[in-house]
């Protein structure tokens, strides 16, 4: 069998040697385990014949009445002592350090044509006179031993040569020396009997060479897979980590940008201004987008996609995103309208998370190809309503319907393949990465879902997909369940006014004054604090009705200093401080292990102003219910 060439592996020789070397070293290999494979068995052979010479000795001794002759007694001493010789050459070889030194095959060898040549004498040292039953024992032990022995080195032909022929080359000798027509036959029948093991030895010794050689290819390929997984894991959570970083020194400039965007929105007064700053923001917000799009749907191909299902009222998720997405329609002049059907107490078990990405992502994307009308998120059941299921699952129906421009019919197989994207017509003024509706039908397969698209030219479109949902109770109102229900809750109400004050943890300049001005635009008392150590110094000595914590800082991040706080509030007895986290890194893996760690909430950056208000009023009071504090340093 040829060599399969193998992919080099750690330890292993080089993709770059030439060939002739790969299977130099894999024949080195397979001699190496063929005499392993001999001297596996001499201890137990040694031994054996080493009983047998005792046992023949006997034989001898009380089949004869004459005393053992000096032949037969030099026989039976020189067989004993190859016998130990053998058995303490295996312990030696098992005890040696170097078992690939060509020195164990060749004595092996060696040892075991000088024991056949010893037991090929047996016959010719019996004594003088001997009977011809003893012979005919001798004779048929010896051929016994022959086919056993040669049974058990079969891995090495050329010592099966060794131990088959001096023996049986003797026996069929010695049987023709008695004359005869059975000696004459058996002189026949034992050649054959040899020629026969001389060729079985040969394709014995391919059939074991050809498995060896299977095996260690295939312990090469195998050991070339894991240490390609090993390579590609590495690179994965490299890349992992590289997203990581650059989500998040992305994610930072663009939060500043925006930021001061709305801080001189709300200066400006002349309309070419205000036009020239609202492109700028609209800008930056297409890059978040483009930003969020590529992050995404890197980690879903890389690192595949984590469902976590909690309670939830679907009325309540869907208009949340409906509100948020009004905003940008509105300056359309489009309306973004929600239908359903589903009872607004009915709590279902679904990823909060997950299915407001997707229908975030539906509804854009309708905003986005929409250039007048209406689009219109529908929920309903897929079945009766009057009656719950007894097993208590619903099959609830999402819709996302416009009354856009529409997909022609060829495109729509293709609209949720990676980067692909409908060709726009010159007036259009959208862009994006194509990887927004690849991403929610992973989502969506992900949940047990499926995305479908229905849609005609000049009319509008269409995306559908059906999920089955189990029903559940209320979570309790102070659980990390209705922390998350609550994320869906509560619509940003005009002229918003809060009391307290809050520290800002953040080590970047520009972020922390527009958080600072966004805060205290709401009425509160703002400290600012450039790392987790300095936070902490401040709150040794002040009292803060919420910490805005930002995730990543140099002397002590976000997370090492809510542990130390949760420390402090634990030894000192006091009720925990709500802390929400501020990140600019992956959204859902951060909201999560901003809870795991002890944190109360989160909000990504950059924030818009409805999220970071839907966060304050869930931990700030009303400013008439509230006592006085003293104002609080506003930087530290």
């Amino acid at each position: 069998m040829d060599a399969i060439r193998l992919r080099s592996a750690p330890g292993a020789a080089s993709d770059a040697q030439p060939e002739h070397q790969l299977a130099s070293a894999l024949e080195a290999r397979i001699t190496q385990a063929r005499v392993r494979m001999l001297y596996d068995h001499m201890p137990i052979t040694a031994w054996t014949l080493c009983g047998f010479v005792i046992v023949i000795g006997g034989l001898i001794h009380f089949t004869q009445p004459e005393p053992l002759t000096l032949p037969t007694l030099a026989w039976l001493a020189v067989a004993l002592m190859l016998a130990v010789t053998r058995a303490l050459h295996a312990q030696a070889y098992f005890r040696s350090t170097d078992r690939q030194a060509a020195f164990w095959q060749d004595s092996y060898c060696w040892l075991t044509l000088v024991f056949s040549l010893c037991w090929s004498a047996l016959p010719w040292a019996l004594p003088v006179g001997h009977g011809q039953q003893l012979a005919t024992v001798i004779i048929g032990v010896m051929i016994g031993m022959a086919a056993t022995g040669a049974a058990q080195i079969s891995s090495d032909r050329s010592n099966v040569r060794a131990w088959t022929v001096p023996i049986l080359v003797s026996s069929a000798v010695y049987c023709a020396h008695t004359g005869g027509a059975l000696g004459w036959f058996g002189f026949i029948s034992i050649m054959g009997f040899l020629a026969t093991l001389w060729l079985e030895a040969d394709r014995a010794h391919r059939r074991i060479s050809e498995m060896l050689r299977l095996r260690f290819e295939s312990e090469a390929l195998a050991h070339a897979r894991a240490h390609a997984l090993q390579e590609a894991e590495s690179l994965s959570a490299a890349k992992g980590r590289f997203l990581a970083t650059m989500s998040h020194e992305m994610r930072t400039p663009l939060h500043g940008i925006l930021g001061l965007s709305r801080m001189l929105q709300a200066r400006l007064r002349q309309p070419e201004e205000l036009s020239q700053i609202g492109l700028l923001h609209k800008a930056g917000e297409h890059l978040l987008g483009v930003i969020n799009d590529v992050l995404n749907f890197s980690r879903l191909k890389d690192h595949g996609l984590r469902v976590s299902a909690r309670p939830v009222l679907l009325n309540q998720l869907a208009r949340h995103v409906c509100e948020l997405s009004q905003v940008t329609a509105r300056d359309k002049g489009l309306v973004v309208m929600l239908r359903s059907s589903l009872p607004d107490d009915l709590w279902l078990e679904v990823d909060p998370d997950r299915l407001r990405q997707i229908l975030t992502n539906l509804v854009g994307n309708a905003v986005k190809f929409t250039a007048q009308g209406h689009v219109v998120v529908q929920l309903g059941l897929d079945g009766p309503a009057t009656s719950a299921p007894d097993d208590g699952v619903h099959r609830v129906v999402f819709e996302v319907q416009d009354t856009g421009r529409g997909i022609p019919e060829a495109h729509i197989e293709k609209i949720f393949d990676a980067f692909h994207q409908v060709e726009a017509r010159d007036d259009d003024q959208v862009g994006g990465t194509g990887l927004g509706l690849s991403i929610s039908q992973q989502i969506c397969l992900a949940m047990g879902g499926k995305l479908r698209c229905e849609s005609r030219v000049g009319i509008g479109t269409t995306f559908s997909f059906t999920l089955s949902l189990s029903r559940t109770s209320r979570p309790s109102d102070d659980g990390p369940d209705a922390r998350l229900c609550q994320d869906v809750l509560g619509a940003e109400e005009g002229g918003l006014r809060l009391a307290g004050h809050v520290l800002v943890v953040e080590d970047n300049g520009v972020n922390a004054m527009i958080a600072q001005s966004t805060l205290e635009r709401l009425g509160l008392d703002v400290a600012v604090a450039e790392n987790g150590l300095r936070a902490l110094a401040w709150l040794a000595s002040h009292d803060t009705d919420l910490v805005l914590m930002d995730f990543h800082m140099p002397e002590m991040g976000g997370i090492e200093a809510t542990r130390r706080i949760r420390e402090m509030e634990s030894h000192q007895g006091r009720a925990p401080l709500p802390i929400v986290a501020m990140s600019a890194g992956d959204q859902i893996d951060d909201h999560r292990h901003c809870l795991e760690v002890g944190m109360n909430d989160y909000i990504s950056k950059p924030f818009v102003p409805r999220e970071m208000n839907r966060v304050l009023r869930r931990y700030l009071q009303d400013p008439v219910s509230r006592t006085e504090r003293p104002a609080v340093a506003a930087r530290v």
